[in-house]
C-alpha cells in the first residue's frame, strides 16, 4: 500500500511524497492520520540536520505526536478495529527512514505502540508526548520540594517558576497549579502569557522581567 507523507530528503528541504507502507503483521494495525502536529525543537532539528540521533538519517518522514482511526488490524489486533489512537511514530515504511514517521496520511504501526485515546478529542491526544514531559517535569520540582518541611512538620505548597510558556511550560504551569503551587512564568510573547494559568506572569524583555498585571513592576535579570 502506498500513502502520502511528508519526507525530508535533505537538510533544508520538504517534500510531499508518496511512499510505500510495510504489510500488516499479525500484530500491526493500519491508522488513518485525522491530526498530526509539528515539534518546533525536533522537527526543526531535524530539518537542519542536526538532530543527535543515529536512526535520523535522510530522507526521513518526521512526526511523533499523530492520532488517528485504526482501520485495518492483523489477526492478533482485531480489538483496535475503529478505534481512536495516538501514536508517537512507526516503523512502517519502506524505501525511507521510519523514525518518527507520524507525519503520514497512513500509518502502519505495532499494537503495542497505541495508546486509546478514549474521551481526549483528537486536539486533546496529539498533545499526549508533551504532556507527558510536562508531567515529568512537574513530578520531579515536587519530588524536591517535598523533602522540605516548615516549623510545624508540615510541607508547604512549593512555589514554582516555569521558564517558557510554550505547550510544555503551559501544560507544566496548570498541573503544579493543580497540585496547589503558586506558580510564576516568565516568557517573551505577550500572548503565551496571557493563555498561561499561572499566578505571576513575567514578560522578559531588554534584559528586564516585567509583570504583564503591574508594568511598573521589574526586576533585572542580574538580580538572580
Amino acid at each position: 500500500m502506498k500513502t502520502k507523507a511528508i519526507v525530508i530528503p535533505a537538510a533544508n528541504t520538504v517534500e510531499l511524497r508518496e511512499v510505500e507502507l510495510k504489510p500488516l503483521g499479525a500484530d500491526d494495525v493500519l491508522i488513518q492520520t485525522t491530526l498530526t502536529s509539528i515539534s518546533a525543537g525536533t522537527e526543526r532539528m531535524l530539518l537542519r540536520g542536526v538532530m543527535p540521533h543515529p536512526m535520523l538519517q535522510f530522507p526521513v518522514v518526521p512526526g511523533y505526536e499523530t492520532v488517528g482511526k485504526v482501520v485495518e488490524a492483523g489477526d492478533n489486533a482485531k480489538a483496535w478495529l475503529g478505534k481512536r489512537v495516538y501514536i508517537g511514530g512507526n516503523y512502517g515504511f519502506v524505501g525511507v527512514n521510519p523514525a518518527f514517521g507520524g507525519q503520514s496520511a497512513y500509518i502502519v504501526a505495532p499494537q503495542s505502540h497505541l495508546t486509546d485515546l478514549q474521551s481526549l478529542t483528537d486536539e486533546q491526544g496529539v498533545l499526549l508526548a508533551l504532556a507527558a514531559t510536562a508531567l515529568h517535569g512537574v513530578d520531579v520540582a515536587f519530588g524536591a520540594a517535598g523533602k522540605t518541611k516548615d516549623e510545624d512538620g508540615l510541607r508547604p505548597p512549593p512555589s514554582v517558576l516555569i521558564l517558557g510558556q510554550g505547550i510544555v511550560g503551559q501544560l507544566a504551569a496548570r498541573f503544579a497549579k493543580a497540585r496547589g503551587a503558586h506558580v510564576t512564568v516568565t516568557d517573551k510573547v505577550a500572548s503565551r502569557l496571557r493563555l498561561s494559568a499561572a499566578d505571576v506572569k513575567l514578560r522578559a524583555e531588554d534584559g528586564e522581567l516585567k509583570s504583564e498585571d503591574d508594568p511598573s513592576f521589574s526586576i533585572l535579570n542580574s538580580q538572580f
